[in-house]
């Protein structure tokens, strides 16, 4: 499974937090007509896209050969066999595929109707804007490698990681009319800001550092300007003590409680990825438990079939 920017060490990162430093999982849930899509590596290499569902209890496989998808409740994009865009309803039916380059992370509007993925091509990397008729807009293109686009709940705007040297990642932001790219947070060198899940006022993100050989995260919130930037969790003691990665964070909007974040993570296992849901409260919570790798998870509270 490819990493973009962070450095991680040979798919192994130690985890060596204190327990009592940090919120316990709990496998229980409040609403339980949620359902999850996510990807899952099996130990043969392969990705696959699974449906879980929470109300029932049954995990399915809805796409093969499917990595980094993003699910609303309305429809679902991904990546296929590696080079094809994926724009589909939630159970995996597809609409439309786009062949490209060597997409990643593609990333759905809040009405699903704008889609926007990164393409790397030979010797630049493109941030594209695609509508659910497969017509092309190229918001922006660099040399520099970018990841993680994401759009505002408004549609208005996307926030995207962008590669500022061989150690730091900062985020910017752009239009989706297009215009110039701003820079949100500021360039620190060993420090990776990315993940970007945002509201029409708020960016929410993760900021990781590496502190004893260990990659150790942290989510933090900004406004669009980077001026006040507030740091919502404290695993690290302060960035003195090694703890646990989190990717592919998401902020879960399911009109009950907008503090509630779905993301990827090797908390309390040395070897894996399982994905958890945290609240800005304290409450961590587990969502998987398997010996194969899970990522790019999309939780969809109140699911209504279309």
């Amino acid at each position: 499974m490819r990493q973009i920017i962070l450095p991680i060490l040979a798919g192994t990162i130690l985890f060596s937090c204190k327990k009592s430093e940090s919120p316990q999982p709990h496998q229980t849930r409040s609403v339980t007509d949620t359902l999850m899509v996510y990807s899952q590596q099996t130990r043969t290499g392969k990705s696959n896209i699974l449906l879980k569902s929470f109300k029932t209890g049954e995990t399915r496989t809805i796409i093969n050969g499917g990595t980094y998808p993003f699910a609303t409740n309305l429809r679902l994009v991904y990546i296929k066999d590696g080079n094809t865009l994926g724009f589909a309803k939630v159970d995996g039916i597809s609409n439309l595929l786009l062949p490209l380059t060597q997409p990643s992370e593609p990333s759905l509007s809040f009405d699903s109707r704008l889609i926007c993925v990164v393409d790397k091509l030979s010797d630049r990397y493109q941030l594209l804007k695609y509508d659910t008729v497969g017509s092309k807009t190229v918001l922006f293109e660099t040399p520099n490698e970018i990841s993680s686009p994401s759009f505002s709940s408004d549609g208005e705007k996307i926030v995207f990681a962008q590669k500022t040297s061989a150690n730091s990642s900062t985020l910017y932001l752009i239009p989706v009319a297009g215009g110039a790219q701003k820079k949100v947070t500021a360039i620190v060198a060993d420090t990776y800001d990315q993940y970007p899940s945002i509201t029409t006022t708020t960016i929410y993100f993760v900021r990781s550092r590496v502190i004893d050989s260990t990659l150790s995260s942290e989510i933090f919130s900004s406004n669009f300007g980077g001026t006040s930037i507030t740091q919502l969790t404290n695993f690290t003691n302060n960035w003195t003590t090694p703890s646990f990665f989190i990717k592919n964070l998401r902020r879960v909007s399911n009109g009950i409680d907008t503090s509630s974040f779905v993301f990827v993570s090797n908390y309390n296992d040395d070897t894996n990825s399982d994905i958890y849901e945290y609240k800005v409260v304290g409450e961590l919570k587990k969502m998987t438990e398997t010996s194969e790798l899970e990522a790019f998870p999309s939780l969809i509270p109140n699911f209504e079939k279309q």
